[in-house]
């Protein structure tokens, strides 16, 4: 008798367009007894437009948990590598920040010319370099200075942009020149163009010396890669 009510509940439910899944949960009973009792029930137009319907909102929303739940994952992924690097690198010696610094300006330091000039767009990439600049080759902080380059239609942002760089590098406004804008038609909008701060360029005065030394260096480096 029991199973009896549970089945005429199904149907009634079938026909108003709740799915199988809905009917288990509402009535507490499997999915296959449902799909038994409810196989031979005919859907209404106005009826299976809402199962439709409701099946595409759960549809999405099971993507939406989904992509959240792979954030999750990766955000957890990431926290666990960033223990592991911290505990396997430790406290970085003299030597550790003197090959690091070497190694970021063969990658990304203009080897031409004589003077010392670095670029990049990554302030944490920026730092890293000052304090390679100040701890290994003695470079003092007023010897500081910088340039900042970016596409023109980030015109209107120029005193934030420049405000930004001197917080994040502790430089004052006279430090640093520009912008200097690229006159490029930029046709896609991006996500971070309220958050983006233009091409960086950390140069040191009087740096002839300094930028042969560093040279000298990745030479050095150079010739034990071919070894």
């Amino acid at each position: 008798m029991a199973k009896q009510l549970e089945k005429d509940k199904a149907i009634k439910l079938r026909k108003k367009g709740e799915s199988i899944s809905e009917i288990s949960r509402i009535l507490g009973v499997s999915k296959g007894s449902v799909s038994v009792w409810v196989r031979d029930v005919i859907i209404s137009a106005s009826a299976l437009n809402l199962l439709k319907s409701k099946i595409k909102i759960n549809g999405h929303a099971g993507r939406i948990k989904g992509a959240c739940a792979n954030q999750q994952k990766k955000t957890d992924a990431l926290e666990s590598a960033f223990r592991h690097a911290v505990s396997a690198l430790g406290n970085l010696t003299e030597r550790d920040l003197l090959l690091l610094g070497i190694g970021l300006f063969w990658a990304e330091g203009n080897k031409k010319g004589s003077r010392f000039v670095f670029s990049n767009s990554d302030p944490g990439m920026i730092l890293f370099m000052i304090k390679f600049l100040k701890h290994c080759m003695g470079v003092v902080h007023d010897d500081l200075y910088a340039s900042v380059q970016i596409n023109q239609i980030h015109q209107s942002r120029s005193e934030k942009i420049i405000l930004y760089w001197c917080k994040t590098l502790g430089l004052k406004k006279d430090r640093i020149l520009g912008p200097y804008f690229i006159k490029s038609k930029s046709v896609k909008i991006y996500d971070n163009s309220d958050t983006y701060y233009g091409i960086l360029r950390l140069q040191v005065r009087r740096s002839s010396i300094l930028h042969y030394r560093i040279l000298g260096y990745i030479r050095s480096l150079s010739g034990q890669s071919k070894s």
